[in-house]
């Protein structure tokens, strides 16, 4: 607690990233971090398939291929594919669809 009060009054405040960051990278915080950043584009994504879509039924087919896509990424990229952050940060994550 007194380094946190230190590093916070130093301005050496870390965001909860580079909170993250700091731990050494090991597959659970690989399926943790990209479980968390996945699942937050797939709910910000989650009206586009509601039957009530203003979407055309072409729009709706990229975006349901876009979402494949986040949910196929944590079966091509883990442990074996990803050793540092900084391979981490280079993962092609799926386009959005305009």
């Amino acid at each position: 607690m007194k380094a946190e009060i230190t590093n916070f009054l130093n301005n050496k405040y870390l965001t909860p990233k580079e909170r993250v960051r700091q731990k050494p990278l090991n597959n659970e915080n690989l399926n943790v971090s990209l479980r968390a950043k996945r699942n937050k584009l797939l709910q910000q994504s989650d009206w586009t398939q509601g039957a009530d879509s203003p979407l055309s039924a072409e729009k709706k087919a990229e975006w349901a291929t876009y979402r494949q896509g986040l949910r196929d990424l944590l079966s091509t990229h883990n442990q074996n594919t990803i050793q540092t952050w900084e391979d981490y940060d280079a993962i092609p994550w799926p386009t959005k669809p305009e």
